[in-house]
C-alpha cells in the first residue's frame, strides 16, 4: 500500500505555503507524513516544480506534478503514476488530525472496488480516500477530457462510499476530515493536536 500525499496546492486561502506551515511547531505535511507513514509500504509526497520542502523526517518519494494547471486530480495522477503499490491513500498535505485506524480501514474497505471514500457532512472526501491502482486509467481519462473537479470521478469508478456510520469507529468525530486551508481553522487544528496529545499521555 501508498500513501499519496499532495502537497503542492497553491494556498490561495492561507496565503503562504501549506505545507511548510507549523502547525505546534512541525509543519503541515510532517503531521500528514508522521500518521500515515507506519501505515503503508511507501509514502509519495506530490509539490509544484517551483515548491521548497523542508527536510522531511521520515523515508518519502518527493516527484513534481507534471500535470500543471490540473489541481488536485494532477497531483493525483502524477502520484499514482509514481506508486508501486496496488492501493493507495490519498491524503492532503493540510489534514494533519488524519488518524491512522482510518488509513487502514480505508485500504481494506477498498479491496474488491476502485475507491473507497468517506461521506461528512453529506460531502465526499476524496483526498482522504483509498484508490486502487485501477482508478488511474480514469483519472487519465478525466484529465484529458479536462473534467478536473474530483467529484466527478467517482461515478465513474466501482466506488465505495462510506457512510459515517461505517467510518466513525476509525475516527469518532471526523477529525481525519479537518482542513488547515485557511488561517483560521489552524487554531482550532491546534487545540484538536493538543487535546489529542493529552488524552495519549
Amino acid at each position: 500500500a501508498s500513501a499519496v500525499i499532495l502537497a503542492g496546492g497553491r494556498s490561495t486561502r492561507l496565503g503562504r505555503d501549506k505545507a511548510t506551515e507549523p502547525l505546534l511547531g512541525i509543519p503541515l505535511l510532517e503531521h500528514v507524513l508522521r500518521r500515515v507513514h507506519p501505515v503503508v509500504d511507501e509514502c509519495i509526497v506530490v509539490c509544484r516544480p517551483d515548491q521548497t520542502l523542508l527536510a522531511l523526517s521520515l523515508p518519502a518519494t518527493v516527484v513534481s506534478d507534471n500535470t500543471l494547471g490540473a489541481g488536485p486530480l494532477g497531483g493525483l495522477c502524477t502520484g499514482f503514476e509514481a506508486m508501486t503499490g496496488d492501493v493507495a491513500v490519498a491524503l492532503a498535505c493540510d489534514m494533519p488530525l488524519v488518524q491512522p485506524a482510518l488509513v487502514r480501514a480505508l485500504l481494506r474497505f477498498v479491496a474488491g472496488h476502485d475507491a473507497a471514500v468517506p461521506v461528512s457532512d453529506g460531502h465526499p472526501q476524496t483526498l482522504c480516500a483509498a484508490y486502487s491502482r485501477a482508478a488511474l486509467l480514469v483519472v487519465r481519462e478525466h484529465l484529458d477530457a479536462g473534467r478536473l473537479a474530483l467529484r466527478d470521478l467517482l461515478p465513474d469508478l466501482n466506488t465505495r462510499l462510506l457512510m459515517p456510520d461505517e467510518w466513525r469507529p476509525y475516527d469518532h468525530d471526523g477529525r481525519s476530515f479537518v482542513n488547515v486551508n485557511a488561517a483560521a481553522y489552524l487554531a482550532r487544528a491546534a487545540d484538536l493536536l493538543t487535546a489529542e496529545q493529552q488524552t495519549r499521555r
